[in-house]
């Protein structure tokens, strides 16, 4: 019994990531960028980044669709 008990455990706990992973993985060779180091890239946030734009003029940002309701 004990031994069902142990491995049970032991499958419970293979089968459920950890919660210390990092979830930087999205990006293959990414780096963080010191803070305004890319002037042409954007944050659109509201409280919270949502989505990433870049500057095409001093006025003017392109995004993707997603980003926006509507």
């Amino acid at each position: 019994m004990k031994c069902l008990l142990l491995l049970a455990f032991i499958g419970v706990a293979v089968a459920f990531p950890t919660f210390a992973e990092d979830d930087d993985d999205k990006i293959v060779g990414g780096y963080t960028c010191p803070e305004n180091s890319v002037p042409y890239q954007v944050s659109l946030n509201s409280g919270y980044h949502f989505c990433g734009g870049s500057l095409i003029s001093s006025q003017w940002v392109v995004s993707a669709a997603h980003c926006y309701k509507s």
